[in-house]
């Protein structure tokens, strides 16, 4: 899908009262369109990568979700890590950060180290991906998790910071039964 005929289609999919509740909510400098989740995760699934490459930076939040959701949604080998370190750097808001969390291979043990790189990173919306994809791995293990976030320096930028609440609230959550 060419980049006009997304944007077509966004704006024809366009809420007025969602876009202003996501202009306050996104706290984003990047025009907001108006579009629901699912419907931009359908969308995504209609577009290449090849495609979702072409498509501007930073013009509207929804194509910039498109763009992760185009990255994210099959697993993406570890020789290609590189993909998901150039979107993290690409994130200047919460809300695509937290909608195009990355899926890997079952078993691929490898992306703990890296995202915990990546939450070692002073960018907070680095940092809280990161720690957002750390998350994936509190099942199996919790003490490898917490041991990476160790390496977390961007505390006091709210939204790492609030990445690392999540992550460790959901790491209790997911341990309630230990220490009983």
């Amino acid at each position: 899908m060419q980049y006009l005929q997304l944007l077509a289609l966004l704006q024809g999919n366009a809420d007025d009262s969602l876009k202003g509740l996501n202009e306050k909510l996104y706290n984003s400098a990047v025009p907001v369109i108006g579009c629901r989740i699912p419907f931009l995760r359908r969308t995504a699934k209609s577009i290449s990568t090849e495609q979702a490459e072409q498509y501007p930076l930073h013009q509207f939040v929804e194509v910039d979700m498109i763009k992760g959701l185009v990255l994210t949604s099959k697993p993406l080998a570890f020789e290609k890590r590189g993909l998901l370190w150039d979107f993290a750097h690409s994130l200047e808001n919460w809300a695509v950060c937290d909608t195009c969390k990355a899926r890997f291979p079952a078993g691929e043990n490898r992306y703990l180290a890296f995202f915990g790189d990546m939450a070692a990173q002073r960018r907070q919306f680095v940092c809280r991906y990161g720690l957002v994809n750390l998350m994936s791995f509190l099942k199996e293990d919790v003490s490898a998790v917490l041991k990476e976030t160790e390496k977390v320096t961007a505390y006091g930028s709210y939204y790492a910071d609030m990445g690392m609440a999540w992550l460790l609230a959901t790491a209790m959550a997911c341990n309630s039964d230990e220490g009983k």
